[in-house]
């Protein structure tokens, strides 16, 4: 069964590419980013909620995106590849993080926490910026 212990759980098919997407989690859950889906059709073991008034999707993308990530959540960035996804802390915030591209996260938490979020972003791209020039003397 599943990560939780419970019954095995038949999944829909991924949808295709397109504005948003349907993400899966380890231990049985599952979170669509960005357009309104249509409701998916009734699967075996599967329950669905709106949760779009609960979170807050942020994108980061550059050749610093690793960098400025690596200083706010314990994952190991460079395990990740495109296309999936892990659970863990951006400072203290639960967020999803979800490797679009080599150089490309979406990052789902909280809208309560959103501000924040942006905030401690902001200071860690600031300090990767720092070390920047201190390493190439500027």
């Amino acid at each position: 069964g599943p990560a939780g212990g419970g019954p095995p759980v038949d999944l829909p098919p991924p949808p295709p590419r397109g504005p948003g997407g349907v993400v899966w989690l380890r231990g049985g859950g599952g979170a669509h980013a960005g357009a309104r889906a249509p409701a998916p059709p009734p699967a075996r073991g599967i329950a669905t909620t709106d949760q779009s008034d609960a979170f807050a999707a942020l994108r980061l993308s550059g050749p610093d995106a690793d960098a400025v990530l690596a200083r706010l959540t314990p994952l190991n960035l460079a395990e990740i590849a495109p296309g999936q996804t892990a659970r863990s802390l951006l400072g203290h915030m639960n967020t999803l993080f979800h490797r679009t591209e080599a150089e490309a996260w979406d990052l789902l938490l909280f809208r309560s926490m959103a501000a924040h979020a942006i905030h401690e972003i902001d200071r860690a791209m600031r300090g990767v910026a720092a070390r920047a020039a201190l390493d190439h003397g500027t």
